[in-house]
């Protein structure tokens, strides 16, 4: 319960200190290059001086130099502010809130949250958390809250899991990640997991590896990986939706279905759009979220 906690507390303390919905802050712990760690909020960053303007709260607000900080959070630092002004305008135009988030605990995991504007935080929204093939929650986001907004669906992407982050140590990032993950409101029933290509395998992976009921899985240039044995959950909506062009998952699709569809009894529907091994569009991700909820039918159907 403490790590539940833990993380509300961040939450509602974000959201005090965070009036404005598009604006970058985010309660985090931060690490200095010779392991010092703390936590605080980002305020900003001068790239003429390479100075992070951070607050601890209680308008303690100071600087340091990004070079002062882990590699890591250097690269965090960067990722925030590359996009911030295209970022906000498409946030304005959006009318959702994004969240900023850390989870607490031993295996911290920097996530992200759209909450669209028809976010009614009753218990009644759909979820999806999206897993990125390269670790990057953050692009995830960008390329995927305006479809989330245009169906109603609270969005969720997350870094660090990445094809390389794989195994033992991944699954403990998720564990601690899972519960915390669950103080949002949304409906258990219409919480759905995704990604593209190994992203899109991890959220596969997921649904047999984590018991919750998960309502389906939403997989972008993704395949099972020939692993025909795993309990996946049952009775799922999976909506497959690749490139035109994207010769390897187009191998997989009919194996695939006939396996989530005869032995785990998985409702599947097949998109497409123009293009290769990539993120799909906006239009074509509104079309698959929208089959994942119910809201519209695929061909053949």
């Amino acid at each position: 319960m403490k790590v539940l906690v833990s993380a509300l507390a961040s939450l509602l303390f974000l959201l005090a200190l965070a009036p404005d919905t598009h604006a970058n802050t985010a309660i985090r712990q931060w690490s200095y290059a010779d392991g010092k760690s703390f936590k605080a909020l980002i305020l900003g960053w001068d790239s003429k001086t390479d100075l992070v303007t951070l607050s601890r709260g209680n308008n303690d607000t100071f600087t340091v130099k990004r070079t002062d900080l882990s590699l890591a959070d250097q690269a965090y630092v960067r990722q925030w502010f590359n996009n911030r002004e295209q970022l906000e305008k498409k946030l304005k135009e959006a009318g959702g809130k994004m969240l900023y988030l850390q989870t607490s605990g031993t295996w911290q995991t920097d996530y992200y949250v759209y909450q669209p504007s028809t976010y009614k935080a009753d218990g009644t929204d759909p979820m999806l958390l999206l897993f990125s093939s390269s670790g990057n929650g953050y692009t995830m986001m960008l390329r995927h809250f305006e479809a989330a907004e245009k169906v109603g669906m609270v969005l969720v992407t997350a870094d660090y899991f990445s094809n390389k982050n794989s195994g033992p140590t991944s699954d403990k990032h998720f564990t601690e990640m899972l519960p915390q993950l669950e103080i949002i409101s949304h409906d258990p029933k219409k919480l759905f997991l995704g990604g593209d290509s190994g992203g899109a395998l991890r959220a596969y992976h997921y649904t047999a590896d984590f018991d919750r009921p998960w309502a389906g899985v939403y997989a972008n240039g993704g395949w099972l990986g020939r692993d025909h044995t795993r309990k996946y959950r049952a009775n799922m909506r999976v909506a497959m939706i690749n490139g035109h062009k994207d010769k390897n998952a187009l191998h997989f699709t009919k194996g695939d279905t006939d396996y989530l569809t005869e032995s785990r009894s998985c409702n599947v529907a097949l998109f497409s759009f123009e293009g290769g091994h990539q993120l799909a569009p906006t239009e074509a991700q509104v079309e698959a979220f929208n089959w994942l909820l119910g809201n519209a039918k695929s061909e053949g159907e």
